[in-house]
């Protein structure tokens, strides 16, 4: 494709607002406004920075129960495998095996950057990540019992944490009751 120099070399382009003539635009080609301006907030824009803050809360509630339900999963017996990035000194070729590796302190950071931001997204990665552990190890090998075994355990508590109400109170005794679940049925499996 031809770039815009080549089709005309002497008409470099310009903003619409530098070229436009001068309506609404001053010398730099900012846009300026006429008439009546005033600062007194309309009452959509009072509802709309009411609707801003009670997402901003209910995120930062949301964030705060994923947190505890990301403890949780750290705290797996075999979550200390996952907490960071895999060595490709430790795993050869792992990185030509998993296209998306993710480990728990990428997670967690993606958290509370935001990148994160919703249930979904959470599983998503998490699922992910005990998925590229069995992708990458070989059936009946240890890691791959324990990553099939820590994913059993994530999926009940994901499942106990999705039914909570957004109540914080309700999602810690949901997160605390997965907990507990996934223990007790560890406990009947090794007997």
């Amino acid at each position: 494709p031809k770039s815009p120099e080549a089709i005309n070399p002497k008409s470099p382009e310009l903003p619409l607002s530098m070229t436009s003539g001068g309506v609404g635009a001053d010398a730099e080609g900012t846009e300026s406004v006429t008439g009546s301006e005033s600062n007194a907030p309309t009452p959509t824009s009072t509802s709309d920075k009411r609707k801003n803050k009670d997402e901003q809360r209910q995120q930062k509630s949301w964030q705060k129960n994923i947190n505890l339900l990301w403890r949780e999963i750290a705290n797996h017996k075999n979550g200390a495998m996952f907490m960071n990035p895999i060595k490709e000194a430790t795993a050869p070729l792992y990185y030509d095996v998993v296209k998306h590796p993710v480990d728990l302190k990428t997670i967690k950071n993606r958290i509370r950057d935001g990148v994160i931001k919703t249930t979904i997204e959470f599983e998503r990665d998490i699922v992910l990540m005990l998925t590229n552990s069995l992708m990458y190890n070989k059936e009946g090998t240890e890691i791959y019992q324990m990553a099939l075994e820590m994913l059993e355990d994530v999926n009940e508590q994901l499942k106990l944490f999705k039914t909570a109400d957004s109540n914080s109170s309700t999602t810690v005794t949901h997160t605390r009751k997965a907990s507990t679940v996934a223990k007790d049925r560890r406990k009947s499996v090794a007997e």
